[in-house]
């Protein structure tokens, strides 16, 4: 058993490791955690945080999924027309850049702290994303917008919808003809286990995939737009005796229906989907002040410009009218590669690789994020085990190969720079709630479906929430949000004004009925994604009256949560997070951080290791 003299040198040394010094009476503070069965200790070392190129990739990997080869001939059906479309693309492009601006305003703002023996208050960025700003703009009735938030991330925040995209498109380069559906469901099934593996098993490992799946994504991208403006000039036999999109002899028929122009939004926003994916991992970012601003509209320029100029080489082969015959999700893509190669095996077999290859990147980067918020809900206390949820524990990477240079006699101080922690808990919850709806729905529209039910609820109910919430905290009397605020968005709040009025609209439009032609999904009522997308807030609403009323009036108890940063220059490195279910009233005996707030920032240094 080592001695308290080394057990303090133990100590000083794992902070040395992590690139921090923290005080005597944070150090203190983090022992007296690590001693309690309610609490819980996270950190990530220094050296293991994202730096602003794996940001961008993280942020490029989401957006470019399988979106931009499956929906084109959704936005082209919708609007029946290829000015409008391309327009529709770079309507998203534009309202994508609003919604970042409304993320990175509350992102960089929230959560604040007031500082130790000051009435000043502090903003750190932490993991989380819309749960943190819906709990700070909601906060009563208190817990609704965390109960109701944690219920829609948990449902379908996952890949589910890429897994069966994935499995689709890996069989057809595969060459196998009419699979069977458990073939489809089993192959999704594999690719989301081996991801949830992956990411537990080896943190680094994850990061390092994913970033080198972005980098292929925009290759491949760069390869069809050259391929596309080659179709212009008139290099391919086969685009020049069918001409394009543009041709005057496919006069557009402009189509006034308002369920097809929001499926074709829905379309186009679920392909920029993600450009507020690093705001879920906040705590995990170098310096998020400055990473997230700099790595966010560094991707979001990227992927704008890729998508609104493979567009344009998709029109430069495709005519419009073999776009109005699409009847297969990658129909448009698959149809430019075929009139460009000549239906060769890159058309048949590559192209369908290439889907596979871009959906396997979502489904890996989504993993890795969802799982970190996953654990965030499940911080909160509002879900039964919630410590295993929450809890961190070292990746299998760590325990075999890793050497632990500081010999520690408790397994929770083993937080030595070489130790890579994984949220293994809340992978496992990602892992069983994307196994649910791969095998739930029908697998032939099972993927519009879920694109369609994940941008409704979470891109466009609680965007529109975030953008309402953000204008009140501008207006509100007396606010002080403005001066406080760490991003200064272009036009004030003309970004969140557009972004919301953007939203109404697609919240409202789905309910119109479509014509026979525009209904996307053959099994599926055109009413039933947007009815579940409000149904399950509203099944949130219902979780909170159980766990707000019904639960402690039966366990005679309630929650005392509380979540304490220790911060080195403004940054949050560790976070303890106590949760216990108490008699009411009772108070408890030497609570960690009863009286608890960070210092200023001008109190800590840092330590170059």
């Amino acid at each position: 058993m080592p001695t308290a003299q080394q057990q303090q040198q133990q100590q000083a040394q794992h902070s040395e490791d992590l690139g921090l010094a923290l005080d005597a009476e944070d150090q203190a503070l983090l022992n007296e955690a690590k001693a309690n069965p309610d609490a819980l200790v996270t950190a990530t070392p220094d050296n293991q945080k994202l730096k602003t190129f794996s940001v961008v990739c993280i942020i490029v990997n989401r957006m470019i999924g399988s979106g931009i080869f499956s929906t084109a001939g959704t936005v082209v059906r919708g609007t029946d027309s290829v000015p409008i479309a391309l327009v529709l693309w770079i309507v998203g492009a534009l309202v994508t850049v609003m919604g970042l601006c409304v993320y990175l305003e509350l992102g960089l703002s929230i959560p604040k702290y007031k500082l130790r023996g000051s009435d000043k208050m502090v903003s750190v960025p932490r993991s989380g994303g819309e749960k943190n700003y819906l709990e700070y703009i909601y906060k009563r009735p208190r817990y609704l917008a965390t109960c109701v938030f944690a219920v829609v991330f948990i449902c379908i925040g996952n890949t589910a919808g890429n897994a069966i995209s994935f499995a689709q498109n890996f069989l057809q380069m595969c060459n196998v003809p009419e699979p069977a559906d458990w073939v489809t469901r089993g192959v999704a099934i594999a690719v989301v286990s081996l991801c949830c593996l992956l990411h537990g098993s080896w943190r680094a490992g994850g990061i390092y995939v994913n970033n080198a799946l972005a980098l292929l994504k925009i290759a491949v991208l760069l390869v069809i737009v050259g391929a596309g403006f080659a179709a212009y000039a008139g290099t391919f036999p086969e685009v020049n005796k069918t001409g394009n999109g543009w041709r005057k002899e496919n006069t557009p028929r402009v189509n006034g229906n308002a369920y097809g122009y929001a499926s074709a939004l829905l379309g186009v926003m679920f392909s920029y989907g993600g450009a507020i994916n690093a705001n879920y991992v906040l705590s995990e970012v170098h310096k998020p002040q400055k990473t997230l601003k700099k790595g966010a509209f560094t991707a979001v320029a990227i992927v704008s410009a890729l998508y609104i100029l493979t567009t344009i080489a998709y029109f430069g082969a495709v005519t419009l009218d073999e776009m109005r015959a699409a009847d297969d999700t990658t129909f448009v893509a698959m149809t430019f590669f075929n009139k460009i190669f000549g239906g060769t095996i890159a058309a048949t077999r590559v192209l369908p690789g290439l889907v596979a290859v871009s959906s396997l990147g979502n489904i890996i980067v989504v993993t890795f994020v969802a799982a970190r918020v996953k654990a965030e809900i499940a911080k909160e206390g509002i879900l039964p085990f919630s410590k295993f949820f929450a809890a961190n524990t070292p990746t299998l990477f760590t325990r075999l190969f890793r050497s632990r240079s500081a010999v520690v006699d408790d397994f929770h101080d083993r937080t030595e720079a070489s130790t890579e922690q994984t949220p293994a808990g809340a992978l496992l919850l990602h892992w069983i709630f994307s196994m649910i709806i791969v095998i739930a729905p029908p697998v032939g529209d099972a993927y519009t479906f879920f694109i369609h039910l994940y941008s409704y609820t979470i891109d466009t109910c609680l965007g529109a929430l975030l953008a309402a919430g953000l204008l009140w905290l501008r207006w509100k009397p007396h606010s002080t949000w403005v001066a406080e605020s760490n991003f200064k968005p272009w036009g004030g709040p003309t970004m969140a004004m557009l972004y919301l009025l953007f939203n109404s609209f697609i919240i409202v439009a789905p309910f119109i009925p479509p014509t026979s032609t525009l209904n996307l999904m053959a099994s599926i009522k055109y009413y039933i994604f947007p009815t579940v997308g409000l149904g399950l807030l509203v099944a949130g609403g219902f979780y909170w009256l159980g766990f707000r009323f019904v639960w402690p009036r039966i366990y005679k108890r309630e929650l005392r949560q509380t979540r304490i940063p220790i911060l080195v220059n403004g940054v949050q490195v560790h976070e303890i997070v106590i949760c216990s279910w108490v008699v009411p009233g009772e108070v408890e005996d030497g609570a960690i951080g009863a009286d608890y707030a960070p210092r200023p920032k001008q109190e800590y240094e840092w330590t170059p290791r």
